[in-house]
Parts: structure tokens; sequence; C-alpha cells
């Protein structure tokens, strides 16, 4: 893995039923996207997804990108993803359910609470992370969602420190939301 902030995600060899569960809610997701959630897989790591959020409107959040990483574990859908945070790391908090790059949610055995379901798919857990991050958004929230979650995220695509893929899906919706 390239990105230093992924080296704690691990490295196992993922199952064909790890695999095959993947792929399938990939597709779900791809025929049915929930609204303002996009997601894409590493080249070479069909385990490793990376995905946008975009904040929802009428939100303090609104039109922000928000940039998180999953890493699926081997035997998954038995455990969850590891879920981390990427957006604002160190400049901002955009809710009290992330701490650092840690997303605490009762699902990702990170909160109390219910737990993982493997009922449960990669759709079902982006939405609950967008909810939270609308949920817990005040209105001071403004000024960080378009410097970090809007500026910043631009500037990364722009010098290439992000996934190819995370920045189309980025500047497109940048381009619908500002244009």
């Amino acid at each position: 893995m390239a990105d230093r902030r992924l080296q704690d995600l691990g490295d196992e060899q993922p199952t064909p039923q790890c695999l095959q569960r993947i792929q399938h809610d990939l597709a779900e997701l791809n025929a049915d996207p929930p609204t303002g959630v996009f997601v894409s897989t590493e080249e070479n790591d069909m385990t490793l997804l990376h995905a946008v959020i975009v904040g929802s409107w009428g939100t303090p959040i609104e039109g922000g990108f928000f940039r998180l990483v999953l890493k699926f574990p081997h035997d998954y859908p038995s455990r969850p993803p590891r879920v981390r945070f990427l957006t604002g790391v160190g400049k901002a908090s955009f809710s009290g359910h992330i701490y650092s790059e840690l997303v605490c949610l009762s699902v990702l055995g990170t909160a109390p609470g219910p737990s993982w379901n493997p009922a449960m798919n990669i759709g079902s857990l982006l939405v609950s992370i967008q909810s939270f991050l609308a949920d817990g958004a005040s209105e001071r929230m403004r000024y960080n969602t378009v410097s970090i979650a809007v500026c910043d995220t631009l500037e990364d695509c722009l010098q290439n420190t992000d996934s190819p893929s995370v920045c189309l899906c980025s500047v497109q919706q940048m381009l619908k939301y500002f244009a």
C-alpha cells in the first residue's frame, strides 16, 4: 500500500468469498448509487477502496468532499472493513464521530452500540457515515468545508496525491455543484 496512513490496515490475503462479496457490493453501488457517495477500488487491490462522500445539501457541510479509505479484512463480510477518514486530518474536526483518522461507529467496532452484521454492505456503511457527518455539523463548519473539504481536495488532485478515480469523481462533482 502506497500511503503510510494505510499501513496499519493490514495485508491479509482475501478469501474468494471476500472478493466475491466486494464485487457484489460494488455492483449494487454502481447499479443504484446513494446520492453523494462515490467509490473506486485500488487498481491492484480490490480490498482497498477509496470513497468520496459529498456533504448533504442544506447542511453546513454542503458541497464538501470527504475522503475515506476502506480496507476489507480477508474474511469480509464476517468482519467490517477498517475505515480511515482522510479529509482535514489535523486541521479540523468534521464530526464528533471522527478522531484523527478513526471513524467511530458501532458497526465498525469503534463505538458502543449495535455491531457489524454480515448483511450490511459497503453502501449502507457509507450512507451511515454520510448521515453522521450531516447530523453533527454545526454552522461553523461551513468555512472548514470550503477551505478543507473543497479546496484541499482540489489541490490534492492537482498535485496527483489522490487516486485518479477519486480525483475524477471529485472534480466532476465540483463542476456540478459550483458551475
